[in-house]
């Protein structure tokens, strides 16, 4: 499993820059992309909040 830091880290020194942390993988929003088209739709966020929901 690739740690937050890799993930980040884009150009593989071993930091993370401001500009890669901003810039960098946005996890929440691609696991509620299901359609992987950059945009959440109705039924794309209503299903997220119901995953969140259940973690309750």
């Amino acid at each position: 499993m690739k740690t937050v830091i890799t993930h980040a880290d884009r150009n593989g020194d071993g930091r993370v820059t401001r500009s890669e942390f901003v810039d960098g993988p946005a996890p929440l929003f691609d696991r509620a992309d299901r359609d992987h088209d950059g945009r959440l739709s109705r039924d794309e966020i209503a299903a997220a909040r119901d995953q969140f929901e259940a973690l309750k």
